[in-house]
């Protein structure tokens, strides 16, 4: 095979940028090189080869030493041939050493445990009921960011700016957002379901050493149809497949045959135009206008189909059979080797099948950016999606069975698509905690059986999450309970409200992706699947738990802390522009935040709120005081985290103060509050002001014994949930700020070779080696709590 030689120094160019020098990691060359548009039409085959030609540039031939990237005492396992990978070299033997893990995130485990409800009458009084009151301030020790976009247009455009109310400087956080973070530190040591996760969300994977993707990889199972559907004003999607047959068809013989008339140019030129100048070219996009409306039923006529290595192939044929060209994108620079176009030929009498609502789903959410309100189109969807609106059709891939739709079933807009892992996150669940799912052990009662949590802030469930017909007129009994607690905007302390906003800092966030699942997710059991924690794994891996961003600073530093977001937000960008060779970062991956921080020197911002709670039990009441105090230390060693930036290290939230007023049901006088629960003058111990107020640790004793009296929970709040929460709420003083920033890719994409599946290289059964931090399997467990636990556990 012929290989471009500015094709072949531009994939040796990206391989250094990314550091990669292991010549024998062919494998994960590819990987490399498929995410980037010179190489994305690339077959398998052609691409590796480009990978194997680039790592010979980087460095030795393949499979020749050690690998100018291997680690000081790697070597290969016994029997190891050139092309495996760095991970694959160690089988058998001592695994080679990896980077550190970093991450500013850690993980709690999600215990099997979950602890029900009492589902009391909401409108008649508990003889054990209480209503109450809680008030607390917060300090802010870092920069904080509770807010959005300010403006659309104008001077703000595009900046997140702190929420106001009633005024330009009427800072607030709001009672959501508060709610949130309560609710969150509840379920935690509550031991309640997980509950703020998108359980129906597949993550996509393009991945050429994943044996999943064979699916995709082997062209043989690939088929063609036609898409069409609409999208209502809500932004619902519909949509039906027509089958139809496809081929293969060279470039270089279009450019060639009489059939097209001169539309085609030479290889090297066409492969280089874009997705609408290939069209327009061909008569495939008339009229020019903008939104541009394509038109697939010109066709063209085609010779016979033939075999060439596995692919179906057919030459351009005057008065041959009608078939429409069906283009691929734009390849950048002058180069390229993709030689191949296609052909989609319709089928007499066949029939259009409708997509079921979750795959559509999938395939929308793959195919388009994030958004606050609804996905917008991105890539080959964005161009071709004004074309499907109009009720025209437009050409898909798809692999599986159309008719039958089953977990194996995906289609996309292009021969190597993008597919869905094999498992949704709550298919993830499912497998390791059942009794997360909402419908655990319902037996066909359609009855929902909530958890302690949601028994106090209430719950809406979807009808199909318990079995329930979605088509009935009426929902079944205990669809949907009211909560008892209700939270207040938290508005700016007298005294302590002095408040000024930082100047635009400029960071790169972005949402969680399948590649992260090594810190998502754990093996099954230590050592099952040989290590693999992937969502496509043979055998379904544990959720790694709830995800807690680390507070850092032990004492108040705003603007300390604020310009090391601003030198981690400069090497974000720099990383992401010397990935791009060079060019600039686009403006669409950028955030700018304005940061709310102190006016005056040595005054903090503290913010005060309210919590009201009625006709609830002294441990739901504990449950919340015990998620604010973290346990009831009256040493208050801890931190809450809330708001924008907090992988930077915003949004650290110290607890000054808290306030209980509880009135008993049955009129019974509660103690009020002494000695260490009394807040110090300056607040740094203890926590109540006001000696006319509740006790808190009445409560608190009363949570700790309602969970000791679950099954698995007789030694709370000493179980492994709560000393996690307290463990990742302790600031990281110990901790480099280096050691909790993000990965460098390099060192991420070996850690993820670690625990991925592979395909077996050269008749091997890959056997990668589990690289864990905690018994459990885990990458990123957050350290249990050490300090000596307040008197009231004991």
């Amino acid at each position: 095979m012929s290989l471009n030689d500015k094709l072949v120094e531009e994939a040796a160019g990206i391989l250094r940028r990314k550091g990669v020098r292991d010549t024998r990691d062919i494998p994960g060359a590819v990987d490399l090189l498929a995410g980037y548009e010179s190489f994305e039409a690339m077959e398998n085959d052609e691409l590796e080869a480009y990978a194997r030609a680039a790592l010979g540039k980087v460095g030795a031939a393949p499979g020749v030493g050690t690998g100018a990237g291997a680690r000081p005492g790697s070597r290969p396992a016994a029997g190891a041939k050139g092309g495996a990978r760095p991970f694959d070299i160690a089988r058998g033997g001592t695994p080679r050493e990896l980077a550190p893990y970093t991450s500013p995130f850690v993980f709690v485990t999600l215990p099997d445990q979950v602890v029900p409800a009492d589902q009391a009458p909401l409108d008649i009084p508990r003889a054990d009921g209480y209503c109450a009151t809680i008030r607390y301030t917060l300090e802010a020790e870092t920069p904080l960011l509770v807010g959005a976009e300010a403006s659309r247009s104008g001077p703000d455009e595009g900046i997140v700016m702190p929420m106001t109310m009633g005024g330009t400087d009427a800072y607030v956080i709001p009672g959501a957002t508060l709610r949130g973070l309560v609710r969150a530190a509840v379920e935690i040591v509550a031991h309640g379901r997980l509950g703020s996760a998108n359980l129906h969300h597949r993550f996509g994977i393009r991945d050429f050493e994943h044996p999943y993707y064979e699916l995709v990889a082997k062209v043989e199972r690939v088929k063609a149809g036609w898409l069409t559907g609409s999208t209502d004003p809500d932004g619902k999607v519909t949509m039906e497949i027509v089958p139809c047959d496809w081929a293969h068809v060279l470039i270089d013989d279009m450019a060639a045959a009489p059939e097209f008339a001169g539309r085609v140019s030479r290889r090297e030129d066409w492969i280089v135009k874009s997705l609408t100048d290939k069209y327009q070219a061909l008569g495939l996009a008339p009229g020019g206008g903008k939104p541009i409306l394509y038109d697939f039923h010109e066709t063209f006529g085609y010779g016979p189909p033939f075999d060439d290595k596995g692919r179906t192939v057919r030459k351009p044929m005057k008065g041959g059979t009608p078939g429409v060209p069906v283009m691929s994108g734009k390849l950048p620079g002058r180069g390229g080797k993709k030689k191949y176009e296609y052909a989609f030929f319709d089928r007499r009498g066949a029939r259009p099948v409708p997509i079921g609502e979750a795959i559509v789903d999938d395939f929308v959410r793959m195919n388009s950016k994030p958004s606050k309100n609804r996905p917008v189109p991105d890539g080959s969807w964005k161009e071709l999606k004004p074309t499907f609106d109009a009720d025209r059709r437009i050409p898909v891939f798809y692999v599986g069975d159309l008719e039958a739709q089953g977990p194996d079933f995906f289609f996309g807009l292009t021969r190597m698509m993008k597919l869905p892992h094999r498992r949704s996150v709550g298919g993830v669940l499912a497998a390791s905690h059942a009794r997360h799912q909402p419908a655990y052990g319902q037996q066909n009662d359609l009855t929902y059986h909530a958890d302690f949590v949601e028994g106090l802030f209430g719950y809406v469930v979807e009808p199909k999450d318990i079995g329930a017909d979605q088509s009935a007129s009426s929902a079944p009994p205990s669809i949907a309970r009211k909560g008892r607690i209700a939270l207040s905007f938290a508005t700016p302390k007298p005294g302590f409200d002095r408040a000024r906003l930082s100047d635009p800092v400029v960071v790169i966030q972005s949402a969680p992706r399948a590649s992260f699942a090594p810190f998502y997710l754990q093996p099954a059991q230590l050592g099952a699947n040989d290590g693999e924690a992937d969502y496509s794994a043979e055998q379904p891996p544990r959720l790694a738990g709830r995800k807690r961003y680390r507070p850092r600073d032990g004492a108040a530093d705003v603007v300390g802390r604020l310009a090391k977001i601003m030198a981690m937000g400069e090497r974000q960008i720099e990383a992401v522009r010397q990935s791009s060779s060079g060019r600039s970062v686009s403006e669409e991956v950028k955030s700018r935040l304005r940061f709310l921080l102190p006016r005056d020197a040595g005054k903090p911002l503290v913010f005060e709120g309210e919590i009201r709670l009625h006709n609830v039990t002294a441990a739901e009441i504990g449950a919340v005081l015990f998620a604010l105090t973290h346990g009831g230390d009256p040493a208050k060693p801890y931190r809450h985290m809330i708001g924008r930036a907090r992988p930077f290290g915003a949004g650290q939230m110290r607890l000054r103060t808290l306030d209980l007023a509880a009135e008993a049901n049955d009129g019974r006088a509660i103690p009020p509050p002494a000695g260490e629960e009394l807040a110090s003058p300056d607040t740094r111990t203890g926590f109540c002001t006001d000696k006319g107020t509740a006790s808190l640790k009445e409560f608190l004793d009363a949570f700790a014994a309602h969970m000791s009296k679950q099954p698995g929970l007789d030694k709370f709040p000493v179980v492994p949930a709560v000393l996690e929460f307290l463990g990742a709420s302790e600031p990281a003083v110990d901790v480099s700020d280096a050691q909790l920033d993000y990965m460098g890719l390099k060192a991420f994409n070996e850690l993820r070779g670690t625990v991925k599946p592979l395909k077996a290289p050269r008749g091997q059964t890959p056997k990668p080696p589990a690289r864990a931090t905690a018994d459990d399997g885990r990458l990123l467990p957050a350290p249990k709590q050490p300090r000596k636990p307040p008197v009231f556990w004991t």
